[in-house]
């Protein structure tokens, strides 16, 4: 059987049709984190604290201790770093969370992710919007667990606010020692 010459340009020619008429792949889904960008958010609020160095009031209580200090500056870098830590967007997690969306007016006002599998140190992410859509509370709850130790966090970031740390650590050969740091901006 014989083709005409012309057939591979032919062939050519419908194959860029298919490929021009073929769907774009969804680059942005592909890209987008299948949860809330708690690390994009948290390095926003960073480098912004990091320019405005607000004059802070930083209370450490240590077993119901407390002392209370006045600050001119933060390394704000170093003091949210346990919030980026409880981020929980990795390609291997999309399933192991539980998401629920609250909605008014068809507004989404609050986000909460629960771990649905042990052995996660992030088992809740709470977020909650103002009407504007902005952030209005960002809570964790972290836990990590071995035969040696027993560690929860509770961690609160209000924005333009200030944030809290509650950390209590009981190990297998001492009593549980509370850690609480709540740091207000002035």
């Amino acid at each position: 059987m014989s083709y005409p010459s012309s057939s591979p340009l032919l062939l050519a020619l419908f194959a860029l049709i298919l490929i021009g008429c073929s769907p774009a792949p969804p680059t942005e889904s592909l890209n987008a984190a299948p949860f809330f960008d708690l690390k994009g958010f948290v390095e926003q609020e960073i480098e912004q604290l990091q320019k405005q160095q607000p004059q802070a009031r930083k209370e450490v209580a240590v077993n119901g201790q407390q002392e209370s200090l006045p600050f001119d500056s933060l390394n704000y870098e170093k003091e949210l770093q346990v919030f980026i830590r409880s981020d929980i967007n990795r390609p291997a997690w999309t399933d192991k969370y539980r998401a629920d969306t609250l909605l008014e007016r068809g507004q989404v006002r609050a986000l909460s992710y629960e771990a649905l599998v042990e052995g996660l140190k992030t088992r809740l992410l709470s977020i909650q919007f103002t009407e504007e859509g902005d952030v209005k509370e960002i809570k964790i709850q972290n836990r990590t667990q071995s035969p040696v130790a027993d560690v929860r966090q509770d961690l609160t970031y209000t924005p333009g606010s200030g944030y809290r740390l509650l950390t209590a650590q009981s190990t297998a050969l001492s009593e549980e020692k509370e850690v609480e740091v709540s740091v207000r901006w002035e």
